[in-house]
């Protein structure tokens, strides 16, 4: 009998107030005219949050028991929006919840980074050269840092701990460090492979698939040092970008009253009238200044680049450095010809993003591991992301990999619109011990949600339904209440919060 060996969880932002595995109530505006918003009460457990690991409970007992490995795909922290101790006390309270001494819900928990906690990769990396100073000694030659783990470290034998995660771990549930207990990192890509080497999964957050987050590579290949290569190798990739992600993904949100500004930022990434009110912000404040310069600058300044025109730069420019994935859409030709907007799971960008991402940076990863002799490497690959919160379950050919691929994104957590937006949601993926693969979509971003639950799976054509789909479908409807449970917490979470929104 197939049991759940790995539960993949990701986009879970901890301590940031629209997060629904964050307890939060409504709080005045810290900018006044944008009316009452949430803020998060980290005193409090998430009703979500409960009912979620109730069914994650119930759905180990019920497919076999045992002791899965808890996989992190990254933003479990909201470090980039919330105040570190915010998410840290969240952190903690899931971690009671699922660690409690005696019913430890989880082996092995392993931490792969975002860009809205990539600031913990950072303290691992350099928590990891610390301790390869201690081994050198004072007198060896120090070698340069590492950007990137292994993929394949399964026994943490490489993987650096993550310090924060693990303090506050064993803060939680002291007997965890009475044990030794850590949480594992690794970044960018974390691999599984079967021991007869014929499948494997590599879990990676996904950030990497939207140009954004490569961005200091396109300035080196386009204006620093034109018609330089791109980067080959997922450290080069993580070399080059890596201040970038951490200064504005992962720590700007942070800093203060200056932080609350960065943050409305960001939410303009994702609400076109939130881009547009910070456009005509700006470009407000930018001719204010004309008016300060002498008149022989100011006049020509506002004769030739008046705020109308400004506003249209900035209105483009910012449609493409602050368009996240999120809130993209596809275009396809409807039945009269016409081309539409559509919403799916990828936009058009995000797919070519990881068409680059899987044929060149995690296929140079497996070559690292097996070499470039195809036949030695993994055939049947899946691999799992989220960031999008967009869940994603396919299959798709890709011209490194001899079968299509497996893909699957495990969606996020946050609720942000009281609009309904079904494309967003939250879900978890589980693997057994042959590393088999489906996903459990936990909910949508609407008002009913008695039908979100859904066990789903990236199957390719003409492929029979698994033994372990199977065997969770028959679990899932023997714990039927715990699930029923779940939604009725989302629903009432998301209405007593949509006012906010």
């Amino acid at each position: 009998m197939p049991r759940i060996k790995y539960v993949c969880l990701s986009d879970l932002h901890l301590g940031e107030e629209t997060s629904l595995l964050t307890a939060a109530e409504p709080a005045a505006s810290p900018r006044g005219a944008s009316g009452p918003r949430l803020k998060p009460n980290p005193e409090k457990a998430s009703p979500v949050m409960e009912r979620l690991v109730d069914c994650l409970t119930e759905l180990v007992a019920a497919t076999g028991g045992g002791q899965p490995t808890l996989i992190l795909a990254g933003d479990i922290l909201e470090l980039a929006l919330a105040s570190d101790e915010i998410g840290a006390r969240v952190f903690q309270t899931f971690i009671q919840m699922t660690m409690a001494p005696g019913s430890e819900l989880f082996d092995r928990i392993v931490y792969v980074p975002g860009n809205h906690d990539h600031h913990l990769w950072e303290t691992a990396r350099e928590t990891q050269y610390v301790d390869y100073m201690d081994r050198i000694g004072p007198t060896g030659t120090l070698r340069p840092p590492t950007h990137v783990t292994m993929m394949f470290d399964d026994y943490g034998l490489h993987a650096p701990r993550q310090p924060l995660l693990t303090a506050l771990a064993h803060r939680a549930a002291p007997h965890l460090a009475d044990r030794d207990f850590v949480i594992d990192t690794v970044y960018p890509n974390f691999g599984l492979v079967r021991d007869d080497l014929s499948r494997c999964i590599v879990f990676n957050h996904g950030h990497f698939i939207e140009a954004l987050y490569s961005a200091m590579s396109w300035l080196r290949q386009n204006i620093f040092a034109p018609g330089t290569e791109a980067p080959k190798q997922a450290k080069d990739l993580e070399e080059e970008n890596f201040a970038w992600i951490d200064f504005f993904w992962s720590t700007m949100g942070r800093q203060g009253g200056v932080g609350q500004d960065i943050e409305f930022i960001h939410e303009a990434g994702e609400d076109p009238r939130k881009r547009a009110l910070l456009v005509d912000n700006v470009s407000r404040g930018l001719t204010n200044l004309y008016d300060r310069a002498p008149w022989w600058v100011s006049i020509p300044l506002h004769v030739w680049l008046p705020r109308w025109w400004l506003r249209f730069i900035l209105g483009k420019g910012s449609d493409y450095f602050l368009g996240f994935e999120k809130a993209k859409v596809s275009w396809a030709r409807a039945a009269d010809g016409t081309i539409q907007a559509r919403e799916a799971p990828l936009s058009d960008e995000a797919l070519e993003g990881l068409r680059v991402y899987l044929g060149r940076y995690v296929r140079s990863q497996l070559v690292d591991a097996y070499g470039k002799d195809q036949e030695a490497a993994p055939r049947d690959i899946a691999f799992v992301f989220g960031h999008t919160h967009k869940p994603l379950e396919d299959c798709a050919g890709c011209e490194q990999y001899p079968l299509p691929v497996r893909r699957y994104n495990t969606g996020g957590w946050l609720s942000e619109h009281a609009d309904p937006r079904p494309i967003i949601g939250g879900s978890m993926l589980l693997a057994d011990e042959d590393l088999e693969t489906v996903t459990l979509r936990m909910w949508r971003q609407q008002k009913d949600q008695s039908d979100c639950v859904r066990l789903m799976t990236a199957s390719r054509e003409s492929e029979a339904e698994g033994r372990f789909h199977r065997h969770v479908a028959e679990a899932l409807a023997a714990r039927k209440s715990a699930f029923e449970a779940f939604s009725q917490a989302v629903a009432a979470e998301m209405a007593t919060r949509a006012p906010y929104l």
